[in-house]
């Protein structure tokens, strides 16, 4: 009687189809810092600008293209004087816009100050929106935000830049064009909601499938003859 050949011994998958597994459900975290110049206000040439119950200011940010942000957090380099003070995010110019979000109250004494929303504010790519100090009806309330005279526009790997500035006189009522215009120090804290990186839920869509071929090419080859 002719004895069958012996079986080739299965190719190991496993270690391949394992490494396949964990990247499905490995998270992508996509949050990052998207726009920040606090290097051209960290030294120099700085002043202040400041800050009361009758006295504001507000700059002017264009979101990168190509995606939805969803703000966490705005930082300043500042110091509180006394009082407290917020941040805002507008959809136009305080004048004229919608109010999207305003962030805690800070009262801390230091030079970074953190202002972070309870609900992230959702923004539109390639989009202008206002961000303000807000101190309005604060009483006696001054504090002190950084800027650099001698600063240039500033713009992101991730698209954002920092334009106008604008300025209150009149307890926040009205807005016109700030007469400095030397680009307050500004770091936001965003996450892109559709930049083309997958996160963990379509990742795992996308590399199962091919984990499921490699088992069935194993099992295929553990069952033919040599």
């Amino acid at each position: 009687m002719t004895k069958l050949p012996a079986p080739r011994p299965a190719t190991p998958s496993i270690p391949l189809a394992a490494a396949l597994a964990a990247l499905a459900f490995t998270p992508f975290v996509e949050g990052a810092v998207v726009l920040s110049n606090f290097s051209a206000v960290s030294g120099g040439n700085t002043a202040p600008f400041y800050s009361n119950a009758t006295n504001g200011h507000a700059v002017q940010i264009t979101t990168g293209a190509g995606a939805n942000w969803s703000v966490s957090s705005i930082s300043i380099l500042a110091g509180l004087v006394s009082g407290s003070a917020s941040f805002q995010i507008w959809s136009n110019n305080p004048s004229t816009g919608s109010l999207l979000g305003t962030s805690q109250t800070l009262s801390q004494s230091g030079t970074t100050k953190t202002f972070t929303f309870s609900t992230p504010v959702s923004l539109t790519g390639n989009t202008t929106y206002w961000l303000v100090l807000n101190t309005a009806g604060s009483g006696a309330n001054s504090t002190w935000w950084t800027y650099d005279p001698d600063a240039s526009p500033s713009t992101s790997a991730f698209g954002w830049s920092q334009g106008s500035q604008f300025a209150t006189t009149n307890s926040f009522a009205t807005w016109s064009a700030s007469s400095a215009r030397n680009y307050l120090s500004l770091e936001i804290d965003a996450t892109s909601g559709s930049s083309g990186v997958p996160d963990g839920t379509a990742t795992a869509l996308l590399l199962l499938p091919g984990a499921a071929l490699v088992g069935l090419g194993s099992r295929r080859r553990r069952i033919s003859p040599a």
